[in-house]
């Protein structure tokens, strides 16, 4: 299966690029995966600004993936179970595309339009977590996945 995460802005924190390279990996018996990074961005500019800008470099770059099934992380979305996300996993494995793009949007948001362009959108829950600690969340979240999926001791 090929994965690939879609990031805003670079991984800035240490530690948790130490953890992101233990669980990477960890993945590379399960599936091919890869990162891709966009540029944040910066300056004095309102919040629309920003979602604006991000969201036009999104839509460019999701086009390349346009064989792929498409998950955006958002805070107002849907909320699955460990068990739940294995089993969207293992669907877009065996009766899809066997490609999956996961989408993490810079520290705004994402436009309408970016969202509109997923076929799902995904909440790690009601709390706000730093796009840095989200990286680290979802790539521990898609190796307790895979290790569902295979019936491996991991998950309890």
């Amino acid at each position: 299966m090929k994965i690939t995460i879609l990031q805003v802005g670079k991984t800035k924190d240490s530690f948790i690029e130490e953890g992101l390279n233990e669980y990477i990996k960890r993945l590379q018996s399960f599936c091919d995966l890869e990162i891709v990074t966009l540029k944040e961005s910066t300056g004095e500019k309102i919040r629309d600004r920003h979602i604006e800008e991000e969201g036009k470099a999104i839509l460019e770059k999701l086009s390349k993936y346009e064989d792929h099934y498409k998950i955006l992380l958002g805070i107002k979305a849907k909320n699955l179970s460990s068990e739940e996300f294995a089993e969207k996993i293992r669907e877009v494995r065996d009766f899809g595309q066997g490609k999956l793009l996961i989408l993490i949007g810079g520290p705004y948001g994402t436009s309408q339009t970016v969202v509109d362009a997923c076929d799902f959108v995904l909440s790690f829950g009601h709390m706000t977590f730093t796009h840095q600690m989200i990286r680290l969340m979802l790539v521990e979240q898609l190796y307790r996945a895979f290790t569902i999926i295979e019936g491996k001791q991991y998950h309890y």
